[in-house]
């Protein structure tokens, strides 16, 4: 059996320079329900495999909820770097098995700081999503009417491994902060419209901050691109 520690210096010293050599993989897949793409599990399996990372997943089966803990080997020892729990939609296997893949593509695109995972098929599968609901490109403007919440929200294990509001709308929060276009700005709520809906059913506070940051983003960027206009 695998001993896992929290890793020394000698491992963080070697996956910051590990993590430098990753080449950040292209969105090669498709959504044709939602119009969006993402990387697939594919995409990042090779992305790491190329830099030469060698790393397993410990699956994370629960009654609610599934997921994976993310085990990297470095200088001799075995680190979890990143684990993650997903909501299961359905008590079977196809449900369960989303939620792993969803999980293993979200430990590494976090981990690694590549962004939040958008919606996809493994999304799909874990979240019983057969037919979802089109979701058009909102259009740039100053009056801020964002979608309502969803109210059948998925419900958030009660487990400590799993992922917080607060650092889910951390995560997002950064993910917004990398936004440089109008264009990227507009799709963002669109390509994380369940994530949203979710985070707002839970925690009207943690909302409330990505919200704030999805707006002052905005003026950020127009206020850029105003400057760049006038050089």
């Amino acid at each position: 059996m695998t001993t896992e520690s929290e890793g020394n210096k000698d491992f963080w010293d070697a996956f910051y320079v590990l993590k430098e050599k990753i080449v950040v993989p292209e969105k090669d897949a498709e959504n044709p329900h939602f119009h969006s793409t993402y990387r697939s599990w594919e995409a990042c399996n090779k992305a790491l495999e190329d830099a030469g990372m060698q790393y397993h997943f410990r699956t994370l089966n629960e009654e609610r909820a599934a997921g994976v803990a993310w085990i990297v080997y470095l200088a001799g020892q075995h680190v979890c770097i990143n684990t993650t729990y997903v909501d299961k939609a359905r008590h079977d296997p196809h449900s369960t098995g989303g939620c792993y893949t969803y999980a293993m593509r979200y430990c590494i695109c976090t981990g690694l700081g590549w962004g939040l995972p958008e919606s996809d098929d493994d999304a799909n599968d874990a979240m019983g999503w057969e037919d979802p609901e089109v979701l058009e490109e909102p259009e740039v403007d100053t009056s801020f009417d964002f979608p309502e919440a969803d109210p059948t929200p998925p419900v958030a294990p009660d487990k400590s491994e799993a992922l917080t509001d607060t650092q889910i709308a951390d995560l997002m929060i950064g993910f917004i902060n990398m936004i440089e276009t109008v264009k990227g700005w507009n799709g963002y709520w669109a390509d994380n419209h369940s994530e949203m809906t979710a985070l707002q059913s839970r925690s009207d506070k943690e909302y409330a901050r990505v919200v704030e940051a999805y707006r002052t983003r905005k003026i950020q960027i127009e206020e850029k691109e105003k400057a760049n206009g006038s050089t």
